[in-house]
């Protein structure tokens, strides 16, 4: 039986890139039509969208939104793995979707600037899932919000210094972003994002998981736990925490 046949509707290539998923324990045809199926919508092209993205993108998820209104900075490159040192200056967004669809040829890719209150409500709702990579906690309370307004799914990342930390927010079945941090930390109090690269790469990943988790029902996703990566011990550390 060829591969194409076992994948019934998915395309050969597409068929064949993803294979090895069904060679996982537990992971079936259905589980690879659901990530075919999927929209999801990407807030942040950076340090955590780098990685993440690249996951989503090869593991077959169909629809990704890419919301990233910046261009690549030579300081960028040492977290920002999407990107090479003579595409400084370019758009972020589009040069992301450019290298995902070489990876993903089926892929469909929408672009949108910034993720912003204009947007916030139409963004969520026409996706299966909103992944929060931004780095500022202004964004990080407007996405929380949507999603939660409109139930959708969430996948929380941030990183800073060597650690980092990922969670799951899902309307009904858990706590939110406000139950974890009840209200943004005045700016100025908010350290500049030094971070150790390989980090970034951690935690983007991590968040990839999640995702994958969410939209296939395989595993536990981290809803109600904080997961607390510290890369200077190579600890993961989880944390329950409530509404």
């Amino acid at each position: 039986m060829t591969i194409n046949k076992i994948y019934d509707n998915l395309q050969e290539l597409e068929a064949e890139r993803t294979s090895r998923h069904l060679l996982l324990p537990g992971f079936t045809l259905e589980h690879q039509q659901m990530l075919r199926n999927a929209k999801i919508c990407m807030v942040g092209a950076g340090g955590l969208g780098s990685p993440c993205l690249l996951s989503l993108a090869a593991a077959g998820v169909g629809e990704i939104t890419i919301c990233d209104d910046d261009v690549v900075e030579l300081s960028n490159l040492q977290r920002q793995t999407l990107y090479t040192v003579d595409q400084c200056g370019q758009s972020k967004a589009q040069l992301a979707a450019k290298r995902l669809q070489a990876l993903s040829p089926g892929l469909k890719i929408n672009l949108v600037n910034r993720f912003n209150e204009d947007n916030a409500k139409q963004l969520v709702e026409n996706h299966d899932l909103i992944i929060d990579g931004c780095d500022n906690f202004a964004t990080r309370f407007l996405i929380a919000d949507a999603a939660w307004s409109a139930g959708i799914p969430e996948v929380y990342g941030s990183v800073l210094y060597y650690e980092g930390q990922v969670s799951v927010f899902v309307p009904g079945k858990g706590p939110g972003l406000r139950d974890l941090y009840p209200c943004p930390p005045p700016e100025e109090t908010v350290p500049k994002s030094a971070v150790l690269g390989a980090t970034a790469a951690i935690i983007g990943a991590m968040m990839a998981t999640e995702a994958i988790k969410l939209i296939t029902g395989i595993g536990t996703p981290l809803i109600g736990v904080l997961a607390r990566y510290n890369a200077l011990d190579n600890s993961l550390r989880h944390f329950k925490f409530s509404a």
